[in-house]
């Protein structure tokens, strides 16, 4: 008869698997749920499909089920040291655009160098990897000296990456968003965790170790039955948040970044180039600028007219529009992006594409 601790050992496993297995399907569901090809949402997955494949591997990584998944072997070492990046850049980008910069390449450093080490190991035979598992008793010289060092540092790296993110989200917790409340919960749960598994990491307690992963799939379920329920939930932050910097940037000045980026929000959050009477007056007024400012704005920082400025906004969605919803017809594309005619668009698309809607429809089928 199996101890408890046997069984409980065999039956944590089990939800750990299952819980990182549903992480992954989530995220490719997600992934496909994604028509509108928001950011945000492509993070959201990828932020999830990380986490299941690290979940996974780490639970057949344990002892006595290595053999289940030989090629799931440490694959989970450098995905553990890339998910803080992953978050730190999903958490920003529910309230900014983020302009990628050389310097934040180094944040990918540290997942990289470790998947370079693990290489010599990944390549491996499924037969050979069982044979030299578990590494950090294994006498295969090229990984079996840094496995603990690259243990220990994950939690570490999490924790700090953590405190960084929330360090990025405290601003706005005070300013009047409601669901920064709750995001700002969980990043705090999530640091209590990964400060928790630090310590059953470096006591080697493998039930405290368990216990911590089954409250961190709790936490993963209850986040994904959040934003399956509100599937507006980013972009609500986004759009208040949005408000909000360019509202603080016109206390000051006249601030081109802010209202470039406070146009580009309008836009891709708002979809205000779908109104087929919008006017600069209209988009000033949003903007809480003159109307010259605006055009100015735009014909300098652009190179285009308002007209030209705001096609190139309806023409991007129609031409997304008509690979992807093959049963909308032309004219109800057109009327849906913004267009008041269809001899409007047709003429405004093929000057933007060289083709009319017509072909390029028939060139994305093949």
């Amino acid at each position: 008869m199996p101890s408890t601790l046997d069984s409980f050992s065999i039956l944590s496993s089990f939800f750990i698997a299952a819980g990182g297995f549903f992480c992954v399907i989530y995220s490719l569901l997600q992934t496909a749920a994604n028509r509108k090809h928001e950011t945000i949402y492509f993070m959201h997955a990828g932020f999830f499909l990380a986490i299941g494949i690290s979940i996974l591997s780490d639970a057949v990584s344990r002892p006595g089920t290595a053999f289940l998944a030989p090629a799931l072997l440490y694959v989970n070492y450098p995905l553990d040291y890339l998910l803080p990046v992953i978050l730190y850049f999903y958490i920003r980008l529910l309230f900014e655009e983020i302009r990628l910069q050389k310097v934040h390449l180094l944040l990918l450093l540290p997942a990289l160098l470790v998947g370079m080490a693990f290489l010599p190991y990944y390549v491996l035979p499924g037969d050979v990897k069982l044979m030299n598992y578990p590494l950090n008793d294994s006498s295969w010289v090229p990984v079996s000296f840094i496995v603990r060092y690259v243990d220990y540092g994950i939690f570490i790296w999490m924790f700090l990456s953590l405190l960084l993110t929330l360090y990025r989200t405290y601003f706005y917790l005070f300013s009047g968003i409601r669901q920064v409340k709750g995001i700002f919960i969980y990043l705090s749960l999530g640091g209590l965790l990964a400060a928790s598994l630090i310590v059953s990491n470096f006591t080697e307690n493998n039930v405290h170790y368990r216990i911590n992963m089954l409250f961190m799939i709790a936490l993963l379920l209850s986040l994904a039955f959040m934003t399956v329920r509100n599937p507006d939930f980013y972009l609500k932050i986004r759009r208040k948040s949005s408000e909000i910097r360019y509202a603080r940037s016109q206390v000051q000045s006249l601030n081109l970044e802010g209202i470039m980026e406070r146009i580009e929000d309008l836009m891709k959050l708002e979809h205000l180039y779908r109104d087929p009477v919008l006017t600069v007056e209209m988009l000033s007024s949003r903007l809480g600028i003159s109307r010259q400012q605006l055009s100015e704005i735009i014909n300098t920082r652009y190179d285009q007219n308002f007209k030209t400025f705001i096609n190139s906004y309806r023409i991007a969605a129609a031409m997304e529009e008509l690979t992807e919803n093959r049963e909308s017809t032309v004219i109800t594309i057109a009327m849906d992006c913004g267009f008041n005619s269809k001899s409007t668009f047709n003429k405004v698309f093929q000057e933007t594409t060289g083709m009319t809607p017509t072909q390029w429809r028939k060139k994305k089928d093949g």
